[in-house]
């Protein structure tokens, strides 16, 4: 494709993002960000109706689908909402970070869901939980650090937002890491990361983040008692001292296994400065969170504990704790900071818990208070209490019997108490339930979210395959099993199918494959659920023949020479058929490796070859055409269109070169046509779909009058396929698709400076051969 092309995705009625259960959650400015298992992510806008800064219970919060974002192949296990440089007149774009369980780490605009960046490689050996960003202090074009650790004997250090790799850390312990902070040391000449293991342990290194930062991609070996009836916490005059081990109290400890060549170690590598008491194994932290208002202060949180520490002079102190109510069997989840004094903690039930410390500080009430997320039989899966812009959001996720988003904008108890030396007052209008002192949950049923703004999107089932036809139509495969065959200004437009349309009736099961055989004219072979094949007359409509396949649907088709096709199954057996001939040719048994060529010598000698390295071979006869093909799935596209499906969404995505359209318009029309030789145009293929592309682009129902001459002028007609506007980073494999726009205006464009500016110049380059 040239440089100037656009997305559009035809948004479906059955491709509900709640199929998929949600994982991981994030709040960021004016919105909130869902990962699933499925391995998409939903952003959703948070708009707030009578926006109150100084009174955050006032303002009413509502969600609307803003896009989807898909590259992640396995579960989206962690988002992290952050911020790079910018060349924008705030210096800064927000962004978010997402890891998936694989190792698949991608940082996304989270103003228009673009894909910024994405790791080369997946980080391999354990299985992310944990990651924190840490802003490298100095003057210099180096990039930001992020840390990635997991279940798996490593940690991984990334360039940010590049994310290229800069450190490989293998940890000089058996015990994987299950929470980690990082934080600026007082001298400001080196850093600290702190880190949490299963043992329970607790272990503070230290770093040159300047050194790190200036590495381009190498990898080293590091070297071989409280009231359980409510929660609760221990007053500050109560607190511990952990002790710290004599291996790390006598000596900052080097993790690099190679001291004994003499070499000075390295400056990036990480030195142990601390080692506390293990805390026991049943009490192994899963979340670290720094106090964003003072760095010596984090909350460590395990299942049955919420600790606050300090840090000082190499000493843990633990300072207050909380244990869950004995009535429930409720484990905490994750907690965080909010405003100087006040903390949110809540467990996997759905409770909150505020507690304001001044008040423990001072002799006063512990200011202990709390709500729920959801209904008393929805468990919260997935909780996360974020800065977003210029307030604290937390929201959560529950099952249950439907999927739910709560909604809280919290209000700090210190703000409201009056004075910290007497017990809280509750408002006046404060009553038992969701609303109480730490804010209004607000609940979002995400079908809902759904289906509210769906309009006039299309009832039709959902989209399962597509393909671009060398005739110019594109063939698009259904869930039901049907095929249909219609022109490309119908399938943009949505005006109706064509003359030219045809439906192709038979599958009993979901289309999971098209494809246009090279020398057998006029015939479409599709493949489905019901483990058949099908032969057709694309012309006609007409089924020419049945072939079965094996164990398992085939997810691919690619032309093997000739007439020749071969089906790849979900479980990796092929069925070699040919088109011409009508049967099948040879078929080979599932395998656990996926096959990756097929190469056929002069004599009709054929061989598979398969990622594991194997190969099967088997004769074809001297008939078959030599060949050599890649069985990795083909781009289903023509001169100026592409057609596929986007991600898990089941939506119809279709990539649009504008230059190759605005040449073939050019060609059909010539220099210097008329008025009227435009008009008898229109038929044409190019310049229908020419107008029906320019169309979707345009904005419409924002002026009558506007909309008038659009139609009256220039004999544009409004799009009756709301399309929306999708971004694909073809480097990345990444694909970001907006969801249609809500209210009678249509698709809203304007989402960000670089998409309405390339939204505008595929209008003018259209306009130039369309409205001549």
């Amino acid at each position: 494709m040239s440089s100037l092309a656009v997305k559009l995705v035809a948004w479906n009625a059955t491709a509900n993002p709640t199929r998929s259960a949600v994982t991981a959650v994030s709040a960021y400015k004016d919105g909130v960000a869902c990962g699933h298992a499925d391995g998409t992510i939903w952003l959703y806008d948070l708009e707030l109706a009578g926006d109150n800064h100084a009174d955050p219970q006032a303002s009413d919060p509502s969600l609307y689908p803003k896009c989807m974002l898909s590259a992640h192949q396995s579960p989206v296990a962690v988002i992290k909402a952050s911020e790079i440089s910018a060349p924008s007149a705030e210096g800064r774009e927000a962004t978010l970070i997402s890891v998936s369980e694989d190792g698949d780490v991608v940082v996304w605009s989270s103003a228009d869901g673009r894909c910024i960046s994405r790791v080369r490689t997946r980080l391999a050996g354990i299985r992310p939980t944990s990651v924190c960003v840490q802003a490298v202090d100095y003057q210099s074009a180096a990039e930001d650090l992020v840390f990635v650790a997991g279940e798996g004997p490593a940690a991984y250090v990334l360039s940010y937002p590049s994310l290229e790799l800069v450190y490989e850390w293998r940890l000089p312990h058996a015990e994987w890491i299950t929470a980690q902070v990082v934080r600026k040391r007082r001298d400001h000449f080196r850093s600290e990361l702190v880190t949490c293991t299963t043992d329970g342990k607790m272990r503070i290194w230290s770093y040159d983040e300047f050194a790190l930062a200036q590495h381009d991609v190498f990898a080293r070996g590091s070297g071989s008692g409280s009231n359980d009836g409510s929660p609760e916490q221990r007053q500050r005059g109560d607190t511990d001292s952990l002790k710290v081990t004599p291996a790390a109290e006598s000596r900052s400890a080097s993790v690099d296994g190679d001291d004994d060549s003499g070499a000075e170690p390295d400056q990036a590598q990480f030195s142990l400065d601390a080692e506390f008491a293990a805390l026991g194994e049943a009490q192994a932290i899963s979340e670290l969170v720094i106090n964003p208002y003072n760095d010596d202060e984090f909350l460590a949180v395990s299942a049955q504990t919420v600790r606050l520490f300090a840090s000082r002079d190499s000493e843990l102190h633990e300072l207050l704790r909380w244990r869950p109510q004995r009535s429930t069997e409720a484990q905490f989840a994750g907690a965080g900071f909010l405003a100087k004094s006040d903390i949110v903690f809540w467990d996997t039930a759905g409770a909150v818990f505020s507690v304001c410390t001044q008040f423990s500080v001072e002799g006063g009430s512990a200011g202990m208070h709390t709500a729920r997320l959801h209904a008393a039989s929805s468990g919260a899966v997935a909780t996360a209490l974020s800065r977003a812009g210029q307030r604290d959001v937390l929201v959560s996720y529950a099952s249950g019997r439907q999927h739910t988003l709560a909604v809280v904008l919290p209000v700090p108890l210190s703000s409201v108490s009056g004075s910290a030396n007497r017990p809280h007052v509750a408002p006046a209008d404060a009553r038992s339930g969701p609303r109480n002192w730490l804010g209004q949950a607000t609940p979002f049923a995400m079908n809902g979210l759904w289906t509210e703004w769906l309009g006039d999107v299309s009832t039709e089932p959902a989209v399962t395959s597509a393909l671009v036809l060398r005739s110019g139509r594109v063939a698009v495969g259904y869930a039901d099993g049907a095929v249909r065959i219609v022109s490309q200004a119908a399938l943009v437009g949505g005006h109706g199918d064509g003359a030219d349309a045809a439906r192709l009736d038979g599958h009993t099961g979901a289309i999971t494959a098209l494809h246009e055989p090279d020398a057998a004219g006029g015939l479409l072979l599709s493949a489905s659920k019901d483990l058949t094949l099908r032969i057709w007359d694309a012309a006609t409509g007409e089924c020419v023949f049945v072939l079965p396949t094996q164990s398992a649907p085939a997810v691919r088709l690619v032309g093997a020479g000739g007439a020749l096709v071969l089906g790849v199954g979900a479980d990796n057996a092929t069925t070699l058929v040919s088109a011409s001939a009508l049967e099948r040719v040879h078929v080979t048994a599932a395998y656990h490796a996926a096959p990756e060529r097929l190469t056929v010598g002069a004599g009709g000698e054929a061989a598979l070859l398969y990622a594991d390295g194997s190969r099967r071979q088997f004769a074809l006869g001297p008939q078959a055409a030599a060949v050599s093909v890649a069985l990795a799935a083909p781009r289903a596209g023509g001169a100026w269109l592409g057609a596929g499906v986007l991600g898990a969404a089941a939506a119809l995505a279709l990539d649009v070169d504008v230059e190759q359209l605005q040449a073939a318009v050019a060609r059909a029309a010539g220099d210097g046509a008329t008025a009227d030789e435009m008009r008898a145009l229109a038929a044409r293929p190019a310049v229908g779909a020419a107008r029906a592309v320019l169309a979707q682009l345009c904005a419409w129902g924002v002026s009558a009058e506007l909309d008038g001459v659009k139609r009256d002028a220039f004999g544009l007609r409004a799009p009756a396929r709301p399309l929306a506007l999708a971004l694909s980073s073809r480097r990345a494999d990444a694909h970001t698709a907006l969801f249609p726009g809500r209210g009678g205006g249509g698709a809203s464009w304007c989402v960000s400076s670089q998409l309405n500016a390339q939204r505008m110049l595929a209008i003018l380059v259209l306009a130039r051969g369309v409205l001549q």
